[in-house]
This record gives C-alpha cells, sequence and structure tokens, in this order.
C-alpha cells in the first residue's frame, strides 16, 4: 500500500505525515512498515530535513505516465473544487486523527483530568505548538496553538 501512495504522489518524496494521511493506519503503523521497505531496499529516505521532516520515495521512482487532458466546463470545475475544499481536513478545528468516534479526544482527557490538570496540559499545548512553529509547520502549529488558548479562555469561563 506505501509503494502504490509512493508511486501515485506524483513526485520524487512524500513526508511521513503526508503517506499516514492517505492510508487508514496509525502513524506508528506506517513508520513499522516503512522501515521493512527501507531495510528491503524498496524506500529511499531523505539525509537531510525538509522543512522539518525526511522525505521518502521509492527506490525505482519514475514517474507515472501522464493522464490525457480532459476539458472540463468552468461550471463543473467550481463544482468540484467545492467538493475537494469540503473534504479537506481541517488540521487545527478537527483533525481526523483526534475525531474518530463518538467521543473527541479532548473531551475524554479533560473528563478524566481533575480542573488543575486539564489547565496544565491546555497550558503545555500551547507552549509546545509555539515552540515547535518554526521548524515544524509553521502557521498551522500557531493556529493550533490559538486553538489550544481559545479552550483555556473557554475553560476558565464556565
Amino acid at each position: 500500500m506505501i509503494k502504490t501512495i509512493l508511486q501515485n504522489g506524483q513526485r520524487t518524496g512524500m513526508t511521513m505525515r503526508e503517506i499516514t494521511e492517505l492510508t487508514d493506519l496509525k502513524q506508528h503503523q506506517v513508520d513499522f512498515q516503512m522501515q521493512k521497505l527501507i531495510k528491503a531496499g524498496e524506500v529511499i529516505k531523505s539525509e537531510d530535513r525538509i522543512d522539518g521532516a525526511y522525505l521518502y520515495s521509492l527506490a525505482n521512482y519514475s514517474p507515472a505516465p501522464e493522464k490525457p487532458v480532459v476539458e472540463v466546463s468552468p461550471v463543473r470545475l467550481d463544482n468540484v473544487i467545492k467538493h475537494l475544499a469540503d473534504k479537506k481536513a481541517d488540521m487545527v478545528n478537527a483533525p481526523a486523527h483526534y475525531t474518530n468516534g463518538k467521543v473527541e479526544c479532548i473531551d475524554a482527557i479533560e473528563s478524566m483530568l481533575t480542573r488543575d490538570e486539564f489547565i496544565g496540559f491546555l497550558r503545555g499545548n500551547i507552549l509546545k505548538y509555539q515552540w515547535r512553529y518554526k521548524i515544524k509547520n509553521g502557521v498551522e502549529d500557531l493556529k493550533k496553538a490559538q486553538w489550544y488558548f481559545d479552550r483555556l479562555i473557554k475553560f476558565e469561563n464556565f
């Protein structure tokens, strides 16, 4: 499955996060399979980090053949763009890996911690995302820090 994702990626490298988002697996499962593929010589891991992440590519990567160009009417194109925009994951407010199931992860954490522990949890996440934003996910991490800050304000106002 991972080799197919890398082949269909239409470029010479993908991050672990991108690969994980395209599977039904958890990150540690993808990482385990990736290590097996690297040991087998089928996948290559970049020596240096690019924007804070390693890139993985097939050892024998060759771009997929060009697909024929299909004419699309402007109305249909607008509908396709809207559909894709609706499907795009909101990695700040509702990342899929925290919202699978009936209970959102943050709500479960809040219910199991004391008031002071939950405040500490929120403050720790605010600091974490502010600390790493320049070397990991940039503005997305600042938005995540803001999300936790807003949650802390909401929690304190109850």
